[in-house]
């Protein structure tokens, strides 16, 4: 469910525990 949260609000993700990955999907 890690992923999927990630995917469906990557707002909450951005500074909680990937920041990489959020910046990577937001430059995308």
């Amino acid at each position: 469910l890690e992923e999927t949260g990630k995917l469906a609000s990557p707002e909450p993700t951005k500074g909680i525990k990937v920041p990489k990955l959020c910046s990577s999907f937001r430059k995308k």
